[in-house]
């Protein structure tokens, strides 16, 4: 069954896709390029500042004045954009089961448009 949701608003779709009685499996096309936002951990915020630091320490070896401290950008609910491949070649070593985690588990991919979703639903018993 091919499905287009129509939604009028973001948040208002989003309750109502995912607060249906039904499962309906999504595909979904994402590119490296497309950003995503998450809520940094002080993990996360601490790795994001060493990295900084040997940023700038490669740079000042090299007769630069490097970039200062790290001035993390964050929106109004705390969540900091990334392009999906940024966020993966920040913290990719660091996602080890075990191990504290940079960000939320949760990821907002804010470019998504809702109503072009094109899914396949399947009723799953």
């Amino acid at each position: 069954m091919l499905v287009r949701p129509r939604l009028d608003g973001y948040k208002q779709g989003v309750d109502r896709f995912f607060n249906q009685q039904e499962v309906i499996r999504v595909d979904v096309i994402i590119n490296f390029n497309d950003e995503v936002k998450v809520k940094l951990t002080e993990v996360g915020i601490e790795i994001m500042q060493e990295q900084r630091r040997e940023l700038n320490s490669h740079i000042q070896g090299n007769g630069g004045i490097g970039l200062g401290e790290l001035e993390l950008k964050t929106d109004d609910d705390g969540y900091t954009r990334f392009q999906l491949w940024d966020l993966m070649n920040r913290f990719g070593q660091h996602m080890r089961i075990g191990h504290p985690e940079p960000f939320e588990g949760t990821m907002i991919f804010p470019q998504l448009n809702l109503n072009e979703w094109v899914s396949t639903a399947q009723d799953v018993d």
